[in-house]
């Protein structure tokens, strides 16, 4: 598993499939290690919607050392505002904190120039039942890893 390199590979398939719409959901912490790539989207105008899982964390480490009685303080950051890193970066951006806030994104979608990002904030207390089997005792993850 590798953190980061969301907007690169996505940056490869919008260009592969102009006629596509290419939507890449990396997490807030992915973002962070790859604003450079957003800003090529910029410069090559490159419509693609960047919905970014805004937890303030590195959400996925954060359950993991939980899984294994540790404290996630390390993997906790502080809550950036993606929309305005994107706007500054000049792409647009809007942020999101209900489902209702989404209909604000049906005027990009109807006519899209450049990359939009959508910052979603979610509660990074929250997590998928799949995360339960997939880091479970000699679930996935073990066996990929070998821990």
């Amino acid at each position: 598993m590798a953190v980061g390199l969301g907007l690169g590979t996505a940056f490869g398939a919008a260009i592969a499939h102009p006629d596509r719409l290419t939507v890449c959901t990396p997490g807030d912490g992915g973002l962070m290690m790859s604003l450079g790539e957003l800003e090529t989207f910029v410069r090559y105008k490159i419509p693609a919607l960047v919905i970014v899982i805004n937890d303030a964390s590195y959400g996925a480490e954060v359950h993991l050392l939980k899984n294994v009685g540790l404290p996630g303080h390390g993997a906790f950051f502080r809550d950036n505002d993606f929309a305005a890193i994107a706007s500054a970066m000049g792409a647009q951006g809007m942020t999101v904190r209900d489902v209702t806030d989404l209909e604000r994104l049906r005027p990009w979608l109807d006519e899209r120039r450049g990359p939009m990002v959508v910052d979603c904030k979610v509660d990074p207390q929250l997590r998928g039942d799949w995360f339960s089997k997939v880091f479970a005792p000699g679930g996935w993850y073990q066996r990929m890893c070998g821990h």
